[in-house]
C-alpha cells in the first residue's frame, strides 16, 4: 500500500493505493479515492455523533462566563437532570476538553490552558534543537493531545492523556 498525491488544475487529491496478489504472478492495484471516502464518512455524522447538539445545550446551560462553575464541579447538582429531556441519555462530559474546561473554570481557565499549551510548544521548539528525535516526538504528542481535546475531555483531573502531558511538559 502506498499513499500519492496528484493533482488537477489547482485542486489535490489524496489516493491510497492497495496491491494484492492471488498469486505469485498476478497482482492487482486498486485505486482508493481517500477525500471522497471522507466525505462519505461525514456525511452520514454531520454533527460528530451528536457532539455538536450537546455543545449547544451545555452552552445553553448559564454559568459564570469569567469563573465558571467552580473546579469539576460543573456535574454536580442538578445540571445533569437539565440535560435528561434533551438527550436519550443523562451527559455526565462535554466531550470537548475546551468547554469543559470553558463550564468549569471559565474564560480564566481557557486562558490558562492555552497559555499552557503555549509555553508547552515553546519549550519543544526548543528541544527540537538539542534533541531532534525526543523534540519531535513530543511536538507531535502535543498536537495530537489539542486535537483530541477537541472531540473528548482529555483535560480532566484523573485522566491518563493530562498525566503524560505534565510529564512531557516538564
Amino acid at each position: 500500500m502506498f499513499v500519492g498525491i496528484r493533482s488537477d488544475k489547482q485542486e489535490f487529491y489524496w489516493d491510497v493505493h492497495v496491491s494484492s496478489t492471488s498469486s505469485p504472478c498476478r497482482s492487482r492495484t486498486d485505486v482508493w479515492d481517500f477525500r471522497a471516502y471522507v466525505r462519505e464518512l461525514w456525511a452520514g455524522a454531520p454533527s460528530l455523533s451528536g457532539r455538536t447538539e450537546l455543545w449547544t445545550a451545555l452552552l445553553g446551560l448559564h454559568t459564570n462566563p469569567i469563573l465558571g462553575t467552580g473546579f469539576e464541579s460543573f456535574w454536580l447538582g442538578e445540571r445533569p437532570q437539565q440535560l435528561e429531556g434533551i438527550f436519550y441519555f443523562i451527559p455526565n462530559e462535554a466531550h470537548n476538553g475546551y468547554l469543559e474546561t470553558y463550564l468549569t473554570l471559565g474564560l480564566i481557565g481557557v486562558f490558562l490552558l492555552i497559555g499552557l499549551f503555549v509555553a508547552t510548544f515553546w519549550k519543544i521548539r526548543l528541544e527540537l534543537f538539542r534533541n531532534f528525535e525526543w523534540g519531535r516526538y513530543r511536538l507531535g504528542f502535543l498536537a495530537a493531545l489539542i486535537l483530541y481535546n477537541w472531540t473528548e475531555a482529555a483535560f480532566k483531573t484523573l485522566s491518563p492523556l493530562w498525566f503524560v502531558f505534565y510529564l512531557m511538559r516538564y
